[in-house]
């Protein structure tokens, strides 16, 4: 290992995360040990496959961003007190039937927009502490971008499909919302591709600068105009 690290173009700038080559120097990827071991014994000329750099790139970013259990459970509590919140609040008894379909689309549009701030918050973190390794590792010739795409897919869906399954699950039990089958899973599956696509517009308003605080700007003037 310290052989082909010795020969690898990786930028030492120290960052938050482990390169590929050194991924290993984790202590949870025990897990791995032999899968790195059997890639890491290749030489340069032979370079990883590419279902050998999306195993290592998820596991990474899994090790890497994936909460403590404490974290987890308090993260979880936070978005299901929000959800209760936002959806008694705009559960009143209406006066009027016409009321109705403001009081639905306002519950809507706030727990859809809660949502999308959520990956805000988190994901351009993410993926600017990974950017220098990154860009790194591709320019060694160790990864691909798109094995590193489909990586940040693996890790960033579930979480999407988990957070608005939580949501879906209060409103609907608190605040019943056009509660036919149809309606349900409508909303269901426009809640979900809505989020997903909201990940990959932060995805590409990362990958435009170097900067933190440029990237958080670019996102969230494309948030706002979206809302």
């Amino acid at each position: 290992i310290n052989k082909i690290e010795n020969k690898s173009t990786i930028n030492s700038t120290p960052i938050a995360i482990p390169s590929v080559l050194g991924y290993s120097d984790i202590k949870a990827t025990r897990i791995f040990d032999t899968s790195l071991q059997n890639i890491l014994a290749k030489t340069e000329k032979s370079p990883n496959s590419l279902l050998d750099q999306l195993w290592i790139l998820y596991s990474r970013r899994i090790q890497t961003f994936w909460p403590t259990s404490k974290e987890f459970t308090m993260f979880t509590c936070q978005l299901f007190f929000v959800g209760v919140i936002v959806t008694y609040t705009f559960s009143y008894t209406v006066s009027t039937q016409l009321e109705l379909p403001y009081q639905v689309l306002m519950i809507l549009v706030v727990i859809s927009t809660y949502i999308m701030i959520i990956q805000y918050l988190g994901l351009v973190n993410e993926y600017m502490t990974e950017r220098k390794v990154i860009v790194s590792e591709n320019t060694g010739g160790y990864i691909s971008f798109w094995t590193y795409s489909f990586s940040a897919v693996l890790t960033e869906i579930p979480r999407a499909i988990a957070q608005c399954l939580l949501f879906y699950f209060l409103i609907y039990q608190i605040r019943p919302v056009n509660p036919e089958r149809i309606f349900k899973l409508f909303f269901l599956v426009c809640l979900m591709i809505g989020t997903i696509a909201w990940q990959s517009q932060i995805a590409v308003c990362s990958a435009i600068t170097d900067q933190i605080s440029i990237a958080y700007t670019i996102t969230f003037l494309v948030l706002g105009s979206g809302t």
